[in-house]
């Protein structure tokens, strides 16, 4: 994002994009980011264009960015180009960091939980254990806690190695997507991060002067979701054979109703890649929204089952108390 921004403005300000990279490259700290300019800086001086510079390093540079950029220097407006990849990174950035922002609170709580479940299974109820105070009620405490350690740790190992493994085929993969988008309010958080990805870069492409065709293309490599994906790759078929956008995205139930009455007005007014925008915008809104929502229903949640099980720990230790001094 930086070296695009910085690109940019030294090539609106009217200097040639190698003294531009050179410029990126000098400020840039040493290390493999360096190395990857200083290529592209010997290339750009060999000749190559600018598209055909970053293409030998897929591992920064996203097929999105390298047609774009392609698209940019064929129209003579990759200042433009630049501007709108800048934007649309950004606008991806902030997305990924609302959701990293909103898994952060669950994550440490389950963290926190994990700790204390621990300490109570391998500190507190070992020394209780070994008195007179254990009974039956104790015993019943100390399987419970056996169960929620094994749920606490082993439940998202377990999920997590057989996601990875059912994701080495493409059945796998989108049973998983499927199975994602039918969580219950998380479900719907996915789905709309999907539709914000694919909304935003469909409208980036097409207004860098991308088909439609080829624009699907990369949107479904890029949305993040199989299931959604499976219905991007339908509707270009669709378009292929010369219908119009707004179909087949209806008959596949991609987007809202209410967004595809806003793209058919796009398509009706020739303002489509703005109607897309204004569509990623419309939905980054309600992830954010239904992120906030989800975030004050969760916190009370989890401090009151912490506070539950809290309580009926002290209930059982204390009953079992009473009990051996009577």
């Amino acid at each position: 994002i930086n070296f695009t921004h910085q690109v940019a403005i030294m090539t609106d300000a009217g200097l040639s994009l190698r003294h531009a990279v050179e410029v990126v490259k000098k400020q840039a700290k040493p290390g493999p980011f360096r190395n990857l300019l200083n290529e592209i800086q010997e290339d750009l001086t060999g000749g190559e264009s600018f598209a055909e510079a970053i293409s030998k390093h897929p591992q920064a540079f996203s097929v999105m960015y390298r047609k774009m950029v392609e698209a940019g220097e064929r129209s003579g407006k990759l200042e433009t180009i630049l501007n709108q990849l800048l934007r649309h990174m950004e606008k991806r950035r902030t997305l990924r960091r609302t959701i990293i922002r909103a898994s952060i609170y669950p994550a440490v709580v389950l963290l926190f939980s994990i700790c204390i479940l621990m300490g109570i299974q391998y500190v507190i109820l070992p020394m209780i254990v070994n008195t007179k105070v254990s009974s039956g009620p104790i015993s019943g405490l100390v399987a419970t806690v056996n169960i929620l350690l094994k749920i606490c740790i082993g439940g998202p190992i377990v999920i997590f190695v057989l996601s990875k493994i059912a994701k080495q085929s493409h059945s796998g993969k989108y049973a998983v997507d499927l199975l994602k988008l039918r969580i219950p309010v998380a479900g719907r958080i996915i789905r709309k991060a999907a539709l914000v990805r694919f909304t935003r870069m469909l409208g980036t492409l097409i207004q860098a002067g991308i088909s439609i065709v080829e624009a699907l293309k990369l949107t479904r490599d890029a949305c993040g979701n199989e299931v959604i994906a499976k219905k991007i790759e339908i509707a270009s078929e669709s378009v292929k054979t010369g219908t119009s956008l707004l179909e087949p995205l209806r008959d596949q139930h991609i987007i809202d109703s209410a967004v595809v009455d806003m793209i058919e007005v796009g398509e009706e007014t020739g303002k489509l890649d703005q109607t897309l925008l204004k569509a990623a915008d419309y939905y980054e809104e309600e992830v954010e929204t239904m992120i906030s929502y989800m975030m004050s229903l969760l916190e009370p949640t989890l401090i009151v089952l912490i506070c539950l099980f809290v309580g009926y720990m002290i209930i059982v230790i204390w009953g079992s108390i009473s009990a051996a001094m009577h």
